[in-house]
């Protein structure tokens, strides 16, 4: 069963009783006027695939019990602003999830290490939010990420070397992270896909771009503001 109700102007509050749809496997309510909290009993659908309520006017937290969707693929709920709080650890608990889009809101704290356990986890859009602290080095367990968005933040500390291990990867970016500084870790050459690295507006040393970045098959690299010393050895690099 599915519910498709997306851009179609609904205003109003996400009611409770959508968690007795037991057998439902898609709610896409993304580019409406909706507003309210999002209920605790999401919760309880348990076939649940795909959850979209993207583009709204949600507010409040991101409930736990959302932890309990194991069959969820695809979380979207970005660009709520009214949405705030911290990542839920629970989402870590989902095995399947292979598309997690938080960006856009006013998420704060720290980014849980057990995002880490995301096995089949393909995007993380955390960007534009209020994110503090440190990149969790679990976040090279990730094998199946393609998509890497942590940029417009206010993480801090360095890129975590273990990111080198995410040989899917083909968008990375941290930008206009201020608190980011160190080094680019070597590993990030071992990326044979990487496509965009985007470390502009941060503290991270300009000139310490491995000059094997980018592979034979990059596009031409995303380096916002960069200086063009640091953006040469890349492009001199895609040239070979």
């Amino acid at each position: 069963m599915c519910r498709d109700l997306a851009s179609r102007k609904l205003a109003g509050h996400l009611v409770p009783e959508l968690g007795n749809l037991q057998y439902l496997q898609s709610l896409a309510l993304y580019n409406n006027q909706l507003q309210g909290s999002i209920p605790a009993e999401l919760g309880n659908l348990k076939s649940l695939v795909d959850l979209q309520l993207q583009d709204n006017n949600l507010t409040g937290t991101i409930p736990p019990s959302l932890g309990n969707l194991k069959s969820l693929v695809l979380l979207r709920l970005s660009n709520n602003r009214g949405l705030s709080g911290n990542v839920p650890r629970e989402v870590s608990n989902l095995p399947n999830l292979k598309v997690l889009d938080l960006a856009s809101r006013n998420l704060a704290g720290h980014l849980v290490p057990q995002l880490g356990n995301l096995q089949y986890l393909q995007t993380l859009s955390l960007n534009n939010n209020q994110l503090q602290g440190s990149i969790p080095t679990e976040l090279g367990n990730l094998k199946s990420l393609v998509s890497l968005e942590l940029q417009d933040n206010n993480l801090t500390g360095t890129i975590p070397p273990s990111l080198g291990n995410l040989k899917s990867l083909v968008f990375l970016r941290f930008s206009n992270n201020r608190g980011l500084s160190g080094n680019v870790p070597q590993e990030v050459s071992n990326l044979p896909n990487l496509k965009v690295l985007d470390v502009s507006n941060t503290n991270v040393v300009e000139s310490s771009v491995p000059r094997t970045i980018p592979s034979k098959n990059m596009a031409t690299p995303s380096l916002g503001l960069c200086k063009l010393f640091f953006l040469l050895p890349i492009i001199v690099a895609a040239l070979f």
